[in-house]
């Protein structure tokens, strides 16, 4: 569906399995909804995933495999008139999940493989009102610190923990003068990332312009 009418992004969640098989979850929705809750793990790998949101009105649903491929239904139902995340609601939609184990990543190695080199990574948006995507190449160090070169234009921060492989930030885009900051929340497993931002769209004032939801990709530099 257009840009506007659906998230664009990437949402997110990982489980922390306990020895007697229950599965906590903590994660984000591509709208920025924040995802928790908890259930067994079957014979199979698999855990039920069941989410009531807004006051009954939204809600995820679906049976997740822990190591492999599922899908998950979301629906979002209408929101009050001062929503600025997708106020009329859509779906419901069917999402692909793809998910793997997470292993932190030994000393003096990084998250992702990424070469100890300058410039190794890079976060790589798409949608959510851009123009066009956008690159923003960093280095990401053995300690996974986030070093940005100056200039730095768009004004990006970003913390990456290797423990969880979460990471979060946020960075800036002008247009015609106008200033607007964008969040971004990501995760990454198995060699792979998925994430999104929220950006406010263009027009409107950026304090209450409605936001839009793109692609955040963290990944190695390169085309």
């Amino acid at each position: 569906e257009g840009q506007e009418a659906v998230p664009q992004g990437d949402g997110f969640a990982s489980f922390t399995v306990t020895p007697d098989g229950l599965a906590t979850m903590a994660g984000r929705l591509a709208d920025g909804t924040v995802l928790t809750g908890a259930g067994f793990v079957t014979r199979t790998g698999t855990v039920l995933v069941q989410r009531f949101l807004d006051a009954g009105v939204s809600s995820v649903q679906g049976w997740t495999v822990l190591n492999g491929t599922s899908a998950v239904r979301w629906l979002k139902g209408p929101q009050a008139p001062a929503s600025r995340t997708y106020a009329a609601g859509f779906g419901p939609l069917n999402l692909g999940v793809t998910s793997a184990l997470h292993v932190t990543p030994a000393a003096g190695q990084i998250v992702l493989g990424l070469p100890n080199v300058p410039g190794n990574a890079q976060l790589s948006m798409a949608s959510g009102g851009l123009a066009a995507p956008l690159n923003l190449v960093f280095r990401l160090t053995t300690t996974h610190q986030v070093v940005v070169q100056t200039p730095n234009p768009n004004l990006l921060t970003l913390t990456v923990s290797p423990v969880t492989g979460r990471y979060s930030g946020r960075f800036s885009l002008t247009d015609g003068g106008v200033t607007r900051q964008a969040v971004v929340e990501g995760l990454t497993v198995g060699g792979q990332s998925a994430g999104y931002f929220l950006l406010p769209k263009a027009g409107p004032p950026s304090a209450t312009a409605p936001l839009l939801s793109g692609q955040a990709v963290l990944r190695a530099a390169g085309p």
